[in-house]
């Protein structure tokens, strides 16, 4: 290796430190630093916890998606604002057929784009536009550990040897790549699979079980796909993670708030994904800054829900005003769910902290008589 060449790993360092130091900036000032632009509610496939997914009668009866032209233009004006970040997602992004024209667009712009998949169109061609213009990362979603649960998942019989050749492709190629898994009803079976799969390819693999409910009036209901959580086989450090000083007010432990924000494909922005029924509609010719400002004053104005002011388990409820609009269809309505999730997280937490504490106060050499 020449003296002046180097990897990338000898500025991720450095570069997140800047990145990180951008954010703060930004959420000081209430100024745009990362931007999720929701392309397309299309998706080649059809799983049942999908929050955004429409079918395209559904979508042409609510709007119609923002053009190429439409969204540089969005983003323009975003980046003179300071904008750094995006993250291209959908549904599925890559369905679109102008979607390299928009990534590569917006690369030029400035800005930093990252891409969120299902990877099942992520082919050599796909690789090819990444290497020209490098995204921060690339974050895929895998629903199964082989073909029979993406065809029962997702509808497509050869889901799994498609995602698993596009993560070949990335690995080969060494772009950054965040691979997460949703564990719900219909995939629950494949856990095992699944971790044994990451281990296997060396990946690193986030599993979650959380579902919204949907923010898009879809066709199905994701919460039918949910599965509970075991928060009674919880340990205590896991449990503590979750106390915090009562908020004050709808965002107070929303860090992205104020510095970040959703563009639907249709032109919504809003302050988040599950944010639906607040949002201001960006209509040309777009003054990005007004309505940046406006979308921060709707926001500011809103409460918390009355009911929250004395509840015993106020400690444990992050009360997200997204969660509480995708669940109820407003922020200011609490969420029988979010509750009960509230209560049981509370009280695993001091079942915790009595064994803990009668553990501590046994006398020596107690434990085993």
């Amino acid at each position: 290796m020449r003296p002046e060449e180097h990897k990338l790993e000898d500025f991720i360092g450095p570069f997140n430190i800047q990145f990180l130091a951008m954010r703060k900036w930004c959420k000081e000032t209430r100024s745009p630093f990362s931007l999720t632009l929701e392309m397309t509610p299309l998706c080649n496939f059809n799983c049942p916890m999908c929050y955004v997914h429409l079918s395209r009668a559904e979508m042409e009866k609510r709007g119609k998606p923002l053009s190429a032209a439409q969204w540089l233009e969005i983003t323009r004006q975003f980046a003179e604002m300071g904008l750094v970040a995006v993250n291209l997602s959908g549904g599925e992004p890559l369905t679109r057929p102008d979607f390299w024209e928009i990534y590569e667009g917006i690369s030029r712009q400035g800005i930093y784009p990252s891409l969120f998949t299902n990877g099942a169109l992520l082919d050599e061609r796909a690789v090819e536009h990444l290497l020209r213009f490098p995204p921060r990362g690339v974050k895929l979603s895998l629903y199964g550990a082989d073909n029979e649960t993406y065809a029962a998942m997702c509808g497509d019989p050869h889901g799994f040897d498609k995602v698993n050749h596009a993560i070949d492709l990335l690995r080969a190629a060494e772009i950054p790549l965040q691979v997460t898994s949703t564990l719900v009803k219909q995939n629950q079976s494949d856990l095992d699979k699944l971790e044994a799969y990451a281990q296997e390819k060396k990946l690193g693999l986030e599993i979650t079980t959380g579902v919204n409910a949907s923010a898009r009036v879809t066709e199905n209901d994701p919460r039918e796909s949910r599965l509970e959580d075991r928060i009674e086989d919880w340990d205590l450090k896991k449990l503590s993670g979750y106390k915090h000083k009562p908020i004050e007010t709808p965002f107070s432990n929303c860090s992205p708030y104020g510095c970040s924000g959703v563009i639907t494909w249709h032109g919504h922005l809003q302050v988040c994904a599950f944010f639906e029924g607040e949002y201001v509609q960006l209509t040309e010719p777009y003054d990005i800054p007004a309505a940046w400002q406006e979308l921060l004053r709707r926001a500011d104005a809103l409460t918390l829900p009355p009911e929250c002011a004395n509840c015993p388990d106020a400690e444990f409820c992050l009360t997200c005003p997204g969660e509480l609009a995708s669940e109820t269809g407003h922020p200011g309505r609490i969420a029988k769910a979010v509750c009960e999730r509230a209560a049981r997280i509370h009280a695993a937490y001091l079942r915790r902290k009595a064994e803990e504490t009668a553990e501590s106060a046994a006398p020596e050499g107690a434990e085993g008589k």
